[in-house]
């Protein structure tokens, strides 16, 4: 198995994410095959990483960053390079990054683009397509309405930050009003040995 992706911090980010899944399902990568970021198909094709590819890849998984469409330049390349579906298995994860946007490889009326059907024709595409709608942001929004921000407020190119650090601050407040409501006293809450009493109790019960 190789990783091909780009040089930049968004595509580390995605390959550390996804690399300690590999290894959890005992997956092997023998090779990170990186190129530049303003690579063209013919600095792929010129690169030396295509020579590589073919002699220790057989499952070549690919995730580059969405800054630039270089993830249908290296199918060009690998196509023109003789890369063929028949002796490579292509997989081509989508991971959501930033802000909420449209699914490269789903239309906006969910069927799949007639581009895509030729660019990726016998890969195996894995789309993430809840990340693609507003069931996560609409509420999100709506909460901070309801406190006098709008996303003038906010960066929305970190939405998600934002809903897991929303997320991780109600999981606190629900731990610490249970813990009141169990103990009666205010300083349990900053107690680490009560808020392990309390879930020790409700085990026991």
């Amino acid at each position: 198995v190789s990783l091909v992706s780009n040089v930049g911090a968004s595509a580390f980010e995605k390959i550390q994410a996804f690399e300690p899944v590999l290894k959890r399902y005992g997956i092997a990568v023998n090779r990170k095959i990186l190129f530049e970021e303003t690579a063209t198909v013919q600095d792929m094709l010129n690169g030396g990483q295509m020579e590589e590819i073919v002699a220790h890849s057989r499952v070549v998984i690919v995730m580059f960053s969405s800054t630039r469409d270089l993830t249908a330049m290296f199918r060009e390349a690998s196509a023109k390079y003789g890369l063929s579906e028949t002796e490579f298995v292509f997989i081509f994860p989508w991971l959501q990054e930033g802000a909420n946007g449209a699914s490269p490889f789903v239309g906006s009326d969910t069927s799949i683009l007639d581009k895509v059907k030729q660019t990726y024709g016998n890969c195996i595409l894995i789309d993430d397509t809840n990340g693609f709608d507003d069931r996560m942001i609409k509420p999100f929004m709506e909460r901070l309405a309801s406190v006098g921000l709008d996303e003038k407020d906010i960066d929305l190119t970190n939405i998600y930050g934002y809903i897991a650090l929303f997320d991780a601050f109600k999981m606190l407040a629900v731990a610490g009003r249970r813990i009141m409501d169990k103990t009666g006293q205010f300083s349990s809450v900053t107690d680490g040995q009560s808020d392990v009493e309390c879930d020790e109790k409700d085990d026991d019960s």
